[in-house]
């Protein structure tokens, strides 16, 4: 079929054009990828390190005061312990009823729990056992790990958000947080990684109020599901700085 007027030409060459267009803005992001994962993934990298470092050596001494307390005798001093189940602890209610020739029928309710104790050969002294009440992940810092709950991110996130609302009480108190002074000198790409995998961007719906994407271009490859190209508007970024200390 000709083509008279250049209808078809004009189209492919559109298509064409189009097609270069978003390759080059993939080429792009990618590189800005792999720019700031040279950047993200060492730091975060090294601080769940060190904070697996720290969580270890503060489970270990919070286990050896532990042992410590159930080896050796608060009275006497005295190493030679055992362990014995010697208490009867709870509490029983209940009730009887009698016949007229000396039988009864009843009842009986709650609970019965036996104590575990240690006791001194020495001095026969008794305690109640100490126990170690967390695992070793309890004390791990998580202040870079932007999926668990006890992150320091979320904190910042809904102190930046309480900011940008106009929340009163966080507008009168826009200073630097020491809580949040772990993040002092944290790289502004790591911090924009956590954020955004917090929930930054997608978690209520506002990374257009919030933040944008390196590349904003809705057609273009990894818009949405890509957290390596999220960055902060420089509005928020000031926000943040804030309360980090950065100043």
């Amino acid at each position: 079929m000709m083509d008279l007027f250049g209808i078809r030409r004009r189209r492919e060459e559109k298509e064409r054009q189009e097609r270069e267009r978003l390759e080059k803005i993939k080429k792009d992001q990618e590189k800005r990828i792999e720019s700031r994962k040279s950047i993200i993934d060492p730091y975060i990298e090294k601080k769940q390190e060190e904070a697996e470092r720290i969580g270890k050596e503060e489970y270990q001494k919070e286990k050896d005061e532990c042992d410590m307390k159930n080896s050796v005798c608060p009275k006497c001093g005295g190493k030679d312990i055992i362990n014995r189940f010697v208490r009867i602890q709870g509490e029983i209610d209940g009730h009887s009823h009698g016949y007229s020739f000396g039988g009864s029928y009843g009842s009986l309710e709650g609970k019965l729990d036996t104590l575990k104790v240690n006791e001194c050969k020495a001095c026969g002294n008794q305690w109640e056992v100490e126990k170690l009440d967390y695992i070793l992940d309890d004390c791990i810092p998580q202040d870079f790990n932007p999926y668990h709950l006890g992150s320091k991110i979320g904190f910042l996130y809904r102190r930046v958000r309480g900011v940008l609302d106009k929340d009163e009480d966080e507008m009168n108190d826009l200073k630097p947080s020491k809580y949040l002074e772990c993040y002092k000198d944290t790289p502004r790409e790591a911090l924009e990684y956590c954020l955004y995998c917090y929930g930054i961007g997608e978690l209520y719906g506002e990374k257009d109020l919030l933040g944008t994407r390196l590349v904003d271009d809705k057609k273009s490859p990894n818009y949405n599901d890509n957290p390596y190209l999220f960055t902060l508007k420089d509005e928020v970024w000031d926000i943040v700085k804030i309360f980090i200390g950065r100043g």
